[in-house]
């Protein structure tokens, strides 16, 4: 499963480009660097039934063993794994673990209540469309 991400710019608006080729001077071939850590954005579905409704700035690093971890500085959550792909899937679970539990002890925990309240300004349920939406307005 791949999940939609962008890389982070000044202005959100627009996303700019991957990095230019850069040219060595002994040889005629053109390689592409990638610099790490980079941000991105995080945004649309991210569960079944959770979406992520405001992009979510997301670190991309690849650490010394050749490992990956995507890490977020809101939440403090993060995801490691051999490549790219496997941490953001990492990375993904654990938010979607996190916010879970949040949600399950915000009705007893008040500290857990004010998280959630700041978890769903980024994270919210799946929202009801169709036939779900039409049913629950005739209740």
């Amino acid at each position: 499963m791949s999940f939609p991400f962008a890389p982070a710019v000044a202005n959100s608006t627009v996303f700019s480009l991957p990095p230019k080729p850069i040219e060595q001077r002994r040889s005629r071939r053109v390689q592409i660097y990638k610099i790490y850590p980079f941000q991105a954005y995080l945004v649309g579905r991210m569960h079944p039934d959770l979406f992520i409704v405001e992009p979510l700035q997301i670190n991309i690093e690849q650490e010394e063993d050749e490992t990956y971890v995507v890490s977020d500085d809101l939440f403090l959550v993060y995801g490691s794994g051999k490549d790219q792909a496997d941490a953001m899937k990492d990375y993904v679970l654990s938010l979607v673990e996190f916010y879970q539990l949040v949600e399950k002890n915000a009705s007893s925990n008040p500290f857990d209540k004010k998280l959630l309240t700041h978890l769903q300004t980024h994270i919210q349920p799946r929202p009801l469309r169709g036939y779900d939406a039409i049913q629950t307005d005739r209740d």
